[in-house]
């Protein structure tokens, strides 16, 4: 309990911010989803029924429920600012009944169900598109590509006064990014490697840190690891099976980042 409690304080305090650039809100930035067919046919909205869509991003899937049936009613949630402004000027489409949007994270969730009276007994359809939305893509400043810092915060703005992700890896104990990488990115195994990786090169860090870099330095220690040595491949698919491992170890390092930045994760 102790060490949890030593690893959500690493959260706060945030020493600097990152200029960048700022999607519009009249943006075009429509999102269309791609399953929209299966995601009907799971939901298969009616008139009063009730959807809660927990990642409202651009509000593709919350408009997919509204189009194809105007009389039912979703409770949209996002962490980012921008997304419930983009919902504001997106429920003026529907009736005023139809659709509500609220900024709240994963782990607010509940306590939001509870103010609103959201349960299993009104509640006929959950959904979570999990991942970054357009949102976050687009705004590079955010470091959700490889081109960004690594910022990692959802909504810098708002959210100013937690580490970004850069801060928390120059700052992270050995042992607390190992805990980190292994609770909110399922890094067992290679989690060490990781940890490793980054405290070995962490001088390296600045806040123009981006997430190509930190794939650079991964794919070093992955083509000198164990479990390459272990391996006898062509150079071709030596090349391949770097690459891939190095790919998963960011993804999964960057996520982890993500989730407990911006407290996403439900206990």
């Amino acid at each position: 309990m102790a060490f949890n409690s030593k690893l959500r304080s690493l959260r706060k305090c945030s020493s600097f911010q990152f200029p960048g650039t700022v999607c519009s809100v009249g943006a075009n930035i429509a999102h269309t989803p791609i399953f929209a067919r299966e995601i009907l046919g799971i939901l298969k909205p009616k008139g009063g029924q009730v959807f809660v869509d927990a990642t409202h991003g651009t509000g593709g899937h919350t408009r997919l429920i509204l189009d194809k049936q105007k009389h039912a009613r979703v409770f949209a949630f996002d962490i980012d600012d921008k997304s419930i402004e983009l919902g504001k000027e997106l429920g003026k489409t529907y009736n005023k009944d139809s659709f509500n949007a609220y900024v709240s994270r994963f782990s607010d969730l509940p306590k939001h169900f509870n103010k609103l009276g959201i349960n299993e007994n009104i509640l006929d359809g959950f959904l979570i598109d999990c991942g970054v939305s357009d949102l976050q893509l687009n705004d590079h400043s955010k470091g959700f590509s490889a081109k960004g810092p690594i910022d990692l915060r959802m909504d810098p703005q708002r959210l100013h006064y937690l580490k970004t992700g850069i801060e928390i890896l120059k700052t992270v104990s050995h042992a607390e990014l190992l805990r980190l990488l292994i609770d909110y990115g399922n890094l067992n195994e290679n989690a060490h490697l990781v940890t490793d990786t980054i405290l070995n090169t962490r001088h390296m860090f600045n806040h123009t840190f981006i997430a190509e870099i930190l794939y650079e330095i991964l794919l070093d220690s992955v083509k000198f690891s164990k479990e390459r040595k272990c391996l006898f491949l062509t150079m071709e698919k030596a090349y391949e099976w770097e690459s891939k491992r190095t790919t998963f170890l960011l993804e999964s390092t960057i996520t982890a980042l993500k989730i407990f930045i911006n407290d996403e994760k439900i206990n």
